[in-house]
């Protein structure tokens, strides 16, 4: 003992070694989900997922479709969660439940640096009072009310690709779309529009600069303080190590510039809208004057939310758009079927169509219901974990009685967080409803199984991912 005492390093060294043996004692036999099947390294460690989701660049989620297959429907895939091979995909309906409370988890919110927006909002509650402020400037009536400036802006759009046409050089469809949409959300939400459109090529860097946030999540996640640290360093440096973050952090920085703008003229909001494109009041001015309490008005929160907004918004519908674009120029007689249905409406092409007029298309409803929409285009290849806020025991989720993963869930731990692999929902077979299979033979040129929904037998096998939480902290 009087030597191991002599040499403090020795001490500290075996030390490390006793508690890593004994946590890896724990995790692998142990922890109240140790009893599942899975790989072992990946009961012992995150860095497991993070090899498939760093190095391998986003495999993970295939990953996990390997492992049921070998281990069967209920897998182990991190020291903390459990993934479970659902046969009903109205199980989306309840992990994701409208009227029963849902935390998120903070392993996943916080790769994304904007803790304090309403997306990183963890609690449940917390999360409602942020958004409640929110809701009013996303309802239909808003919207409606801003057909004017996306009138305006789509106009311009078609000009620039008339413009683009005749230079005879091929375009990046998505740079073009994501100009657009961060046009109308910045102009929405702000005192000016960003004037994306107005660039002769499109911003490219733009969608660099959204999708490096998301490829950057896979190690934020891993290194929480990543983040923190490079904002520390000078931006020239950041830029030079990696380019993702230092377009990540320059977008940060005037995401804080622009609500700083805001904040300085937040009493003199008249003046502000003379240089809009619309008499409608600006988000961020409604956020200040709402009811929520000062501390969640600070120019910090508001450039996250900033972020977080202008981030969702953007490529989210530019990546949809782009999708759909495809689909109907791969697919000629769908896209002449549309065109004479616009032209019967109105057959001046030059007239701005009416929301309300386009609505009530039969054929361009029926194609927006088929085809990819944010909600079922592919989307992340990965979950988006939510916890039961509620402490009823043992954990059904409120699933129908016919539902096969009844009979799993009660084994699991209380309180798991659950997660949903969109892409494994969307690429699942589905039966067209039976009023919408009249729907389709009624329609010209469009027979079902075509695109998107495919007949079949109904079983859908989406992938749902549990985090078992509080039994042990760490990687």
């Amino acid at each position: 003992m009087e030597q191991f005492l002599e040499h403090p390093y020795l001490l500290v060294g075996v030390a490390v070694v006793l508690y890593f043996i004994g946590l890896s004692i724990y995790r692998l036999f142990l922890c109240p989900i140790a009893k599942f099947p899975g790989p072992k390294l990946a009961a012992l460690t995150l860095w497991y997922e993070f090899y498939y989701d760093a190095i391998c660049n986003g495999q993970y989620t295939f990953e996990i479709i390997k492992m049921h297959e070998k281990y069967g429907p209920i897998v182990r895939i991190s020291p903390y969660e459990l993934h479970i091979d659902a046969s009903d995909p109205d199980y989306y309906e309840v992990l994701y439940s409208s009227r029963e409370p849902r935390n998120k988890y903070v392993f996943y919110t916080g790769q994304f640096g904007t803790p304090e927006a309403t997306f990183g909002a963890v609690d449940h509650y917390h999360h409602r009072r942020l958004r409640a402020a929110m809701n009013p400037h996303f309802s239909i009536q808003r919207i409606r009310r801003l057909e004017p400036v996306m009138h305006v802006v789509l106009e311009k759009l078609c000009a620039r690709l008339e413009d683009w046409k005749k230079s005879g050089q091929p375009l990046q469809i998505g740079n073009a779309y994501s100009c657009l949409t961060t046009d109308i959300i910045t102009e929405y939400m702000m005192t000016q529009s960003y004037h994306y459109l107005d660039e002769p090529d499109f911003l490219p860097q733009w969608s660099a600069t959204i999708v490096s946030v998301a490829e950057l999540g896979v190690y934020t996640k891993q290194f929480p303080w990543l983040l923190p640290l490079m904002k520390l360093l000078p931006p020239s440096w950041v830029a030079a190590m990696d380019p993702g973050m230092g377009q990540l952090l320059k977008f940060q920085e005037n995401c804080l510039q622009r609500i700083k703008s805001i904040l300085a003229t937040k009493d003199n909001e008249n003046e502000i809208l003379k240089n809009k494109l619309s008499d409608q009041p600006t988000f961020f001015h409604e956020i200040l004057r709402s009811n929520l309490p000062d501390h969640e008005k600070t120019e910090g929160r508001l450039a996250q939310e900033i972020q977080a907004t202008v981030g969702a918004g953007t490529e989210t519908t530019a990546h949809t758009l782009s999708i759909i674009t495809f689909h109907l120029l791969d697919n000629p007689d769908i896209l002449k079927t549309l065109r004479e249905e616009l032209d019967n409406l109105e057959p001046d092409r030059n007239t701005p169509f009416k929301l309300q007029q386009l609505e009530q298309l039969p054929y361009l409803t029926l194609l927006r219901r088929k085809h990819p929409t944010p909600k079922n285009c592919p989307g992340p290849l990965t979950e988006i974990p939510r916890l039961d806020h509620s402490t009823r025991h043992p954990r059904r989720h409120d699933l129908p009685p016919h539902a096969p993963q009844r009979n799993h869930l009660p084994l699991l731990p209380p309180l798991p967080p659950l997660a949903l692999a969109k892409p494994h929902l969307s690429q699942t077979p589905r039966k067209i409803p039976s009023f919408l299979q009249q729907r389709v033979t009624t329609v010209r040129g469009y027979e079902p199984g075509q695109g998107g929904i495919v007949p079949g037998d109904g079983n859908a096998v989406p992938q749902v991912r549990v985090r078992a939480r509080g039994y042990d902290q760490g990687g």
